[in-house]
């Protein structure tokens, strides 16, 4: 009865051992094996492309917050210079861009955290709440708030500089997109589709070996994507790695789709992201979509945004500098009309190809160069003025010498004409007199 029991415990324990292996073959949600894939690398690349390569327009809203962080030895202040919350409101058309922005837990409602960047194809209106001040300039800023939108972070869609595709995206090849096309020579897709989020995913699996020139040593780069082939070839996972270490990862956890005239789209609700490097250690975010509308109707004033009252403007395209709601000036000329009147006649500047950097480090120093630009405005204004003060000086002290010189000449000229007159009298006088004598 003892051997009964012992070799009944050894066979359970053995069953147990089989469980994880077994749980992946045959989930226990369907009861059937795992289904076979179906779809080859092209196939889903051209899946994806279709669904999220033709997305030119788009309204986002989102949260993204870190959940854990470990700096790295190399730097352990790191987390000191790490935004801990980012909350965004987002619309795009190709270049042009209106993004709201904000680092405090309360999000908006904080008014003093919010910073307002907008380009609408012919110039770039940029404000900072906290020191209520705006900036206007013609052109792109070259800032990185310009590409910030995390959502294509989680789409796989954020756009990576390649001159190989330069011609096609002008704006940068979607990162999907570039790596089954950049490496199909080196992309395969696992035999067995696997679950994610509840959803069948094709696996595709990509190594890219590159050996770089400038430090003689080879980077093995390898990627791993998972894509649900039935939720319109959404990436539910994403993994990274370099050298064999993982270095980025991407689960979504939840999912919802958005309904437009192209058909339906889906997207993340809720995902996390993990990074790993030796320069800024290790850091898992928690990714909320709030709102999202792809393809949407979007005209020049999606891209435009009046600044609140008090906020100091320095305008570069006018070369003045005023504040909002105090003085004939801003009464006379509002916003909207000092960006209708450079529209035609500004162009449009090469869009630079960063990535949103986290830090407020950044944020610092954009605050503080806009600062010393409006100084540097003030104080060239304060030089003009007193410029046209003196020309003025100048002009009035030459007004009064032209004055005083024609006063002297008539009153002369008056003197003169009186002493011909009395000369003329006086010899008129003493002719008489000759002539009654």
């Amino acid at each position: 009865m003892s051997n009964l029991k012992k070799y009944t415990l050894l066979g359970g324990l053995f069953l147990l051992s089989l469980g994880p292996l077994v749980g992946r073959l045959w989930p226990a949600s369907t009861g059937v094996p795992a289904p076979s894939s179906f779809l080859t690398g092209s196939e889903l690349l051209d899946g994806w492309e279709s669904h999220y390569g033709t997305i030119r327009t788009m309204s986002v809203s989102y949260t993204e917050r870190v959940l854990s962080a470990k700096a790295a030895e190399t730097d352990p202040n790191f987390l000191d210079r790490l935004v801990m919350i980012e909350h965004v409101e987002r619309v795009e058309d190709g270049m042009r861009y209106h993004i709201r922005y904000s680092t405090a837990e309360s999000g908006f409602a904080d008014s003093k955290s919010v910073m307002e960047h907008a380009f609408d194809g012919a110039c770039t209106a940029e404000y900072w709440g906290m020191e209520k001040l705006g900036t206007l300039e013609r052109g792109l800023t070259g800032r990185n708030v310009e590409r910030m939108n995390s959502l294509k972070h989680y789409l796989l869609s954020s756009p990576v500089a390649s001159p190989v595709y330069a011609k096609e995206f002008p704006n940068g090849i979607p990162l999907f997109s570039f790596l089954l096309r950049e490496l199909a020579a080196t992309t395969s897709v696992r035999p067995i589709l696997e679950r994610v989020a509840g959803n069948w995913c094709h696996v595709i699996e990509i190594v890219d070996k590159n050996t770089r020139t400038d430090s003689k040593l080879e980077t093995d780069n390898q990627f791993k994507i998972w894509v649900a082939h039935e939720k319109g070839f959404l990436p539910l996972k994403y993994q990274r790695y370099k050298n064999g270490r993982l270095a980025q990862e991407i689960v979504v956890q939840d999912i919802s789709s958005a309904e437009t005239e192209t058909g339906r789209t889906w997207y993340p609700v809720k995902a996390q992201r993990t990074t790993q490097s030796q320069k800024r250690g290790k850091i898992t975010y928690q990714f909320e979509t709030h709102a999202f509308a792809p393809n949407l109707k979007v005209d020049k004033n999606s891209f435009r945004f009046d600044f609140p009252n008090g906020t100091r403007v320095v305008d570069r395209i006018m070369g003045v500098s005023y504040v909002v709601g105090v003085g004939d000036y801003a009464e006379e000329i509002p916003l909207v009309h000092l960006l209708q009147a450079h529209e035609s006649g500004s162009g449009l500047e090469k869009e630079g190809h960063g990535t949103s950097h986290r830090g407020q480090k950044r944020f610092a120093e954009e605050k503080k160069n806009a600062q010393l630009a409006a100084r540097q405005e003030e104080a060239r204004l304060a030089r003009k003025r007193f410029q046209e003060l003196k020309d003025n000086t100048v002009v009035a002290e030459a007004d009064s010498k032209h004055i005083r010189a024609k006063t002297f000449l008539a009153l002369m000229t008056g003197l003169l004409i009186t002493f011909i007159l009395f000369l003329l009298l006086r010899s008129k006088t003493r002719s008489q007199g000759t002539e009654d004598g």
